[in-house]
């Protein structure tokens, strides 16, 4: 489980990065995650990119059906560092509530394609580079549970 955490007066999310996947480019990564407690109204799920030289990217899940892939520039202030890269929260093959959703993304050439529960859900051009990979969870309100993780 990754949070909740005591409160902090942040944007910025939680995140558990994968030490032995090293730096990465190209890369397909999957793990079986769930909302565990606090705020529902937050995501969490797969850290696509945590980078020093560029904006770290996410895909994110919700207690409510939906999903969305984020950009977040910690240097932008009052949370407004948050962009979704693909405009908006989209309705997935997802399963409501505490349900375990299976989350596999493979990034290839700038390309991610999001897969859940089985079913190809999007495919999102990404901002060129690379970063360390690994899950997390939005701001220290919510609490997630991650199991099975698997990189390659």
């Amino acid at each position: 489980i990754v949070g909740p955490f005591a409160f902090v007066d942040s944007y910025e999310p939680f995140k558990a990065i994968c030490s032995d996947c090293g730096t990465v480019t190209n890369y397909k990564m999957s793990v079986d995650t769930w909302y565990a407690e606090g705020n529902t109204s937050f995501g969490f799920g797969l850290l696509l990119r945590d980078s020093k030289d560029s904006v770290d990217l996410f895909m994110t899940v919700s207690t409510w059906q939906y999903y969305n892939v984020f950009s977040f520039d910690s240097s932008v202030g009052g949370g407004a560092g948050w962009q979704s890269l693909i405009g908006g929260w989209r309705e997935g093959s997802m399963k409501a509530g505490r349900g375990v959703n299976h989350v596999e993304v493979l990034v290839q050439d700038g390309s991610l394609s999001v897969t859940i529960n089985g079913t190809l859900n999007r495919v999102v051009d990404l901002p060129k580079g690379s970063g360390e990979v690994g899950m997390y969870v939005s701001n220290f309100q919510v609490g997630a549970g991650f199991d099975n993780f698997h990189y390659e």
